[in-house]
């Protein structure tokens, strides 16, 4: 069985680590920092230690038995949701009432239509 030896961020305790006490986070195809991400937890201190390494340092590791997720974390946020709303200039007071009278009208469908 091979062996991993790393040591820990928090309490700088030197670690052998199994295979299966460790998770490679492998970055998608998409993102721009190709360097993988080695992710472990301490026994002693119970904190987690993060060290990123060469993609192909990853590659061996997997071949070891390491189990790989993507890194999603290197990825933008692109789901919509209304505490995370687009990017852009806000509507005015304005902007507000001339909708408001828009919608009052009895043709405002037609004219959505027509403008898309």
């Amino acid at each position: 069985m091979i062996e991993i030896q790393s040591i820990c961020a928090e309490c700088g305790t030197e670690l052998s680590l199994a295979p299966a006490d460790l998770v490679l986070l492998v970055p998608t195809e998409e993102a721009e920092d190709r360097t993988a991400r080695l992710v472990h937890g301490c026994p002693e201190c119970g904190a987690t230690t993060v060290r990123s390494i060469p993609a192909r340092l990853g590659l061996v590791l997997i071949a070891q038995g390491v189990p790989s997720l993507p890194d999603l974390e290197l990825q933008p946020a692109v789901v919509r949701h209304p505490e995370n709303p687009p990017e852009g200039s806000r509507w005015s007071a304005d902007d507000l009432i001339e909708l408001h009278e828009l919608l009052a009208r009895d043709d405002w469908y037609e004219e959505l239509i027509d403008a898309a």
